[in-house]
């Protein structure tokens, strides 16, 4: 668990930013002027960075106080959302995200993650009574039940479950704040958290990483593989900050923002000197008579091997194994004469060096877009704005200057043409 800052020391330090002001701050939090000037003494010892200037006319934020106040305030509204969303705050205490100590804050951080009041209190320092006491704390200043009453294991409520992802998502915002303090002082490092689904993950993703690590050789990379819908759920709790893979449409995620990348379609794959492959006029129904590897059914790449053959009136073969695992379809083709369905970027490799073969059978319904989904309103640190600007330049994406200079011709070729008529 990152090392969170005392999260109303934070508060004061966003408030001096705004009031420019140290007793202004102490005036709203209702503390005495030295209390802000310790708690800013606390966080700048803890960041490592200077964060304010003081001058006859105020206190000003540095630019690595800048940089941190945003993090804090977007952490505060992550918060506020959070709360909101676990039900509504009684009228008496307008300011309940700000009454939510560090120590409510990651303890239900810590339990959402781990689900054992034992590993909680462990991974904590604590014991278990106290964990359970900081919890029912939360749970009593926000007027709602967290937990669930459950004999099987901690069991988060609904309400529960809103609030626990709103303090990981504001915990990651103070903690890439912190990074940019880092960045600031001119370190190369940092985190970045990526969720990779198939066919992303064996080229696009090796290739974009391996650049951004020339750029930031001290970065700190954790890749999560998993399908679309457990990569969604990471992404949602704040533990990936996006996720590379095939798209499904933004309109039925209302809380993901997607990036087009490129079109990926998928090719029939076969061992190097399978029977086929020297094959003239080769056609999907000269595979039928073959034993293909597919995934399960309901996924979205069994629809559309079923659908490349509906399309075309042929049946399906009859001999099928059903196997989800890339490792196993590989070593299967390796060693037979199965088929399958796969992108070209998940067997590159296997192709470069002569252990598989693309087999010439055109199939244009099974292309799919794949891009980057972010939350929306996600603020990318500059490691992980490099890394999706590495992406778009792996995927032969035109860069941001390329596709204003882009439209900026055409602009000018509409005009001209308005001039001719």
């Amino acid at each position: 668990m990152f090392e969170l800052p005392n999260i109303r020391h934070l508060r004061a330090v966003a408030l001096v930013a705004r009031y420019h002001s140290v007793n202004g701050a102490a005036e709203a939090l209702r503390l005495s002027q030295p209390a802000v000037t310790l708690a800013i003494r606390q966080v700048e010892k803890q960041c490592g960075s200077k964060l304010f200037n003081r001058y006859k006319t105020g206190t000003y934020p540095t630019p690595a106080g800048e940089a941190l106040v945003l993090r804090i305030e977007r952490c505060f509204a992550v918060l506020e959302r959070g709360v909101i969303d676990a039900g509504e705050p009684s009228v008496e205490s307008p300011d309940y995200a700000y009454r939510v100590s560090s120590s409510q804050f990651i303890a239900v951080a810590v339990l959402f993650d781990l689900l054992d009041w034992m590993m909680a209190s462990e991974a904590l320092g604590v014991s278990v009574q106290s964990v359970k006491r900081t919890v029912r704390s939360l749970e009593l200043l926000l007027h709602r039940s967290l937990l669930l009453q459950s004999r099987s294991g901690v069991v988060f409520s609904d309400d529960g479950k809103r609030f626990a992802r709103a303090t990981k998502l504001a915990i990651r915002e103070i903690e890439l704040g912190i990074e940019e303090l880092a960045l600031l002082r001119g370190e190369r490092s940092g985190t970045l958290r990526i969720g990779a689904m198939p066919l992303p993950r064996a080229q696009i993703v090796p290739e974009a990483l391996s650049r951004l690590i020339g750029i930031y050789p001290d970065l700190r990379v954790h890749v999560q593989e998993g399908s679309y819908e457990y990569l969604l759920d990471l992404l949602r709790n704040g533990d990936i900050d996006m996720m590379v893979g095939a798209l499904r449409g933004a309109d039925g995620v209302p809380d993901v923002f997607e990036e087009f990348l490129m079109c990926c379609p998928l090719s029939v794959v076969a061992r190097k000197g399978h029977p086929l492959q020297q094959k003239t006029d080769l056609t999907l129904a000269d595979t039928i008579d073959y034993q293909w590897i597919v995934n399960s059914p309901r996924s979205p790449s069994r629809a559309l091997f079923d659908e490349a053959f509906a399309t075309r009136g042929l049946a399906q073969p009859k001999r099928l194994l059903e196997i989800g695992t890339l490792g196993v379809i590989r070593g299967l083709l390796l060693r037979g004469d199965q088929l399958t369905m796969l992108s070209r970027h998940q067997v590159h490799f296997e192709e470069e060096v002569g252990k598989l073969a693309i087999l010439d059978v055109d199939l244009p319904e099974t292309e799919r877009p794949i891009g980057a989904s972010t939350r929306i309103g996600w603020q990318p640190s500059r490691p992980q704005s490099e890394f999706m600007r590495q992406l778009r330049i792996v995927c032969n994406l035109p860069s941001e200057a390329e596709r204003n200079g882009e439209q900026d011709h055409l602009r000018l070729v509409h005009d001209s043409q308005k001039k001719a008529l």
